[in-house]
């Protein structure tokens, strides 16, 4: 799990808490963030299927091992948006994300949108209403 090693967010005592992917952040985690495309998110919540209640992967992609991968079943909802333009991951590639994450997801929500490589300014007319529905 290249890339994958460690994180950390703030808790409320403004001081950081750190965690790996043998030790996923604890579950009153309101969010973790992980670089690397959707590769690294994807094998986190896979990996610890309780521990976030939501992902969000932008032009990014699935790890290789995805379908056929020692990863559980996915507890949280989740979220990626492709671009139609995107010179990494073109169409080509991510025409079939949404039927490949439903294979350990349940709550997936796929969009692809115009433009490139880049989180698209017009995002957060797709993201906002779906933090507000998995932050109820």
């Amino acid at each position: 799990m290249a890339g994958l090693r460690t994180g950390a967010r703030p808790n409320p005592s403004g001081s950081t808490t750190k965690w790996s992917c043998t030790q996923p952040p604890k579950p009153d985690a309101n969010s973790a963030s992980l670089r690397n495309g959707g590769c690294s998110n994807y094998r986190f919540v896979a990996t610890h299927p309780d521990a976030v209640r939501g992902v969000i992967g932008v032009c990014g992609g699935l790890p290789g091992d995805w379908d056929e991968g020692a990863y559980q079943r996915v507890g949280a909802a989740v979220l990626h948006i492709a671009r139609m333009s995107d010179e990494y991951y073109p169409p080509e590639i991510t025409a079939h994300y949404e039927e490949r994450l439903r294979r350990r997801a349940g709550d997936v929500e796929f969009h692809l949108i115009d433009g490139g490589h880049h989180m698209p300014s017009s995002g957060r007319r797709v993201v906002k209403p779906w933090l507000e529905r998995i932050l109820r």
